[in-house]
């Protein structure tokens, strides 16, 4: 494996207790443009792809948000986790 597509951990705490982690995913336009600019561009183009990273294979649907906004306003997105408890 080459690595992980670019991602962000989240993990929802009840009363003190975490009761669900997972990740969110990003569109690949939006991971090219930020890795080609700014401080991430010494860092060279992202690892993988979403498609290619064996952690979201079965489970990229649930995890991909779409970000509103661009490079120069930042970027922001929702992301719902359902939890029973």
């Amino acid at each position: 494996m080459l690595g992980r597509a670019t991602h962000i951990h989240a993990e929802v705490v009840v009363n003190g207790r975490s009761v669900k982690v997972t990740q969110i995913a990003f569109p690949e336009s939006v991971n090219d443009a930020v890795h080609t600019s700014g401080l991430y561009a010494s860092r060279g183009a992202n690892p993988t792809t979403n498609l290619s990273d064996n952690i979201f294979a079965d489970s990229l649907a649930a995890e991909l948000v779409t970000p509103a906004g661009n490079l120069t306003t930042g970027y922001s997105a929702s992301f719902q986790v359902a939890v029973a408890i």
